[in-house]
């Protein structure tokens, strides 16, 4: 039996677990309907749906998916469809999610993106993602030449993320990519999506100097990158008491592969049409193998990036003092979201402080 591989989500951990037998849930919101022959009930995630005909119950074992497994559906030719958990510590939007993972597996599988947006499944912003590389109709592997698709629908939600996924053989995906649809259609999801996570931003980037924390992390801003501590300094500023540190903390040098980032997110509408400056301070130490800058990235509606600028053609290395670094971008009219931050990629570590983003003038 093939093994489902990684294929997309940076920072999180591979988790086996045993999965919630389908049961009768008296009364509630989770209990079964007519369908309770089909129907398949996760009650510790809050996860209902119901698998297409003719689809086999997987043995869990067999399967390797980046989360904590907790159902599997499978074919005779080797196609499946899992379902698990990933728990990468925060929140993440989910215009974050698609952009950084259709992201990673172009430049990480050398997969073709045929569809990713943002969409409404079971009542919450999603993920929609669907790709192909080389596999063997069973899971993605980039050593065997099967072209193979899947098909990723990811439900972020305040400490975790539903992941539903299909995986066939290219040449089936067609007939079977119908069936999955079907199934995402009977998915229910319960818990709670946070206001960034339903799309409700700010409309303008707040504590750009860092003075206000809780507990180790700036408030408002999330930090990310396995391997990497993201949190407040109050030793290294560049003005007031406090700045934001990114450093390497894993063991082993930290190849260009490898980043740790601090970011928030806020409303495009007052910046829709207009150029914007994205201004910061950054210091760095020991940045060897990579480099470090600051990032602004613009998300349309659909879950499109058109506008994306992370210093990598001029980033910051080596040991550094404070300096002043500056990206400009045009907003399109049909922008939706703009995220700001700082990166650093490889080993050593960043300091930032004092952000600024300024509408600066029409779009030429």
């Amino acid at each position: 039996m093939g093994r489902v591989r990684r294929a997309a989500g940076r920072n999180t951990g591979a988790i086996l677990g045993a999965v919630a037998v389908a049961a009768v849930v008296p009364g509630g919101p989770w209990a079964l309907g007519q369908d309770k022959a089909v129907r398949f009930i996760d009650s510790d995630y809050q996860v209902q749906v119901t698998p297409p005909s003719g689809w086999e119950e997987g043995h869990l074992v067999e399967y390797n998916v980046s989360g904590e497994l907790r159902a599997v559906w499978k074919r005779p030719n080797g196609a499946n469809i899992t379902l698990f958990i990933q728990k990468p510590g925060q929140a993440l939007s989910p215009d974050l999610l698609t952009a950084e993972s259709a992201r990673a597996v172009a430049e990480t599988l050398k997969a073709d993106v045929r569809e990713r947006e943002v969409r409404t499944v079971a009542g919450k912003r999603a993920m929609w993602l669907v790709f192909a590389a080389n596999g063997n109709g069973a899971a993605i592997n980039p050593a065997e030449k099967l072209r193979t698709v899947q098909h990723w629908v990811a439900i972020p939600r305040a400490e975790d993320i539903v992941v539903l996924m299909l995986t066939a053989a290219d040449s089936a995906y067609a007939e079977l990519g119908g069936e999955f649809k079907k199934m995402v259609d009977s998915l229910q999801v319960g818990g709670e999506q946070t206001p960034a996570q339903r799309g409700e931003y700010a409309p303008v980037p707040m504590n750009l100097n860092f003075e206000a924390v809780e507990g180790d992390m700036p408030v408002v801003w999330s930090g990310a990158g396995k391997g990497y501590e993201v949190r407040s300094d109050e030793q290294v500023v560049h003005g007031g008491k406090r700045a934001a540190r990114i450093q390497y903390a894993g063991s082993g040098e930290a190849g260009e592969a490898r980043f740790g980032t601090i970011v928030q997110a806020v409303s495009a509408e007052r910046f829709r049409g207009k150029r914007i400056r994205y201004t910061g301070h950054l210091q760095t130490k020991e940045a060897k193998t990579g480099w470090a800058g600051l990032w602004l990235r613009v998300d349309t509606a659909d879950g499109k990036s058109p506008v994306f600028d992370n210093m990598n053609d001029r980033g910051v290395t080596g040991t550094s003092e404070w300096k002043e670094y500056t990206i400009e971008k045009d907003v399109p009219a049909d922008a939706a979201v703009i995220h700001v931050g700082a990166l650093l990629l490889g080993d050593g570590a960043v300091w930032v402080d004092d952000l600024s983003l300024e509408a600066v003038s029409g779009v030429p």
